[in-house]
């Protein structure tokens, strides 16, 4: 017959026993002296030497090959007279604590129907099939990323020249809403057949004769910075006033 200590997990693990591997050095007694079961105990004319050998199994299940059984590094059940050579605690005093502690009205330890060997694959798991398993700890969450998502696109560079204009050098990382904001200036100046060389100076001719220019009049203002360019003409910021016609739609385009 093999013994083993009831509700182990539940009265004698704690959250740092459970961190150590193998045997523990140390068993977390709970320290309630008024419950039911004790008093119980208590009661019997030898009852604190019973509780004594008690102590003296719960210590020696902290060393068992599998923490909270009665057996020896092999597998093996122990007796009372095993108990005697581990703890120094009489024979005598295990025979009449152990009938006692496995009571219904103590319940202390458990008697295990076994073979008397336990091979190593068989120490445990199903022996503690009774008791709940700790639940596994739930993945921690992904941290959202507030970052603004990077546009993944192809080489353009008429593109990057627009970019330039807004202040991102090529190769630095485009958000997608300034993307957004870029893409229909360069759709513009890809149908006039644009030479990317030539965004810059044209559209800092625009900017300073058109103050409120818009996407419907880049084709105009753009042909209109060649020829004044060319004629030799000087920007002077201000000079013209916006549109006339400008929707106030185009008026929200993004400077340059």
């Amino acid at each position: 017959m093999a013994y083993r200590i009831a509700n182990w997990n539940d009265h004698y693990e704690s959250a740092n026993s459970r961190r150590i591997k193998g045997h523990l050095p140390w068993i977390p007694l709970p320290t309630k002296t008024d419950g039911k079961r004790y008093r119980r105990l208590m009661k019997y004319p030898n009852g604190s030497l019973y509780f004594a050998a008690f102590v003296a199994l719960l210590q020696i299940a902290a060393k068992a090959p599998k923490r909270g059984l009665l057996i020896d590094e092999k597998g093996e059940d122990l007796d009372c007279d095993d108990f005697e050579d581990v703890s120094f605690i009489p024979h005598s005093v295990f025979r009449e604590a152990i009938p006692i502690l496995s009571s219904k009205r103590i319940g202390w330890i458990e008697e295990i129907e076994a073979d008397g060997t336990f091979q190593p694959e068989q120490i445990a798991e199903s022996l503690y099939a009774d008791e709940q398993k700790p639940e596994p700890k739930p993945e921690p969450a992904k941290k959202s990323s507030k970052k603004k998502a990077k546009t993944n696109r192809k080489p353009d560079l008429l593109f990057d020249a627009v970019a330039e204009c807004h202040g991102i050098k090529p190769g630095n990382g485009i958000d997608a809403r300034t993307a957004k904001q870029i893409s229909p200036i360069a759709a513009q100046l890809r149908t006039l057949n644009a030479d990317p060389g030539d965004v810059p100076w044209r559209w800092r001719w625009i900017v300073s004769e058109y103050p409120g220019a818009t996407i419907n009049a880049l084709p105009k203002q753009w042909q209109a910075a060649g020829r004044g360019i060319e004629t030799g003409r000087s920007a002077k910021p201000g000079s013209r006033k916006p549109e006339p016609n400008a929707r106030p739609e185009d008026t929200k385009v993004p400077k340059w």
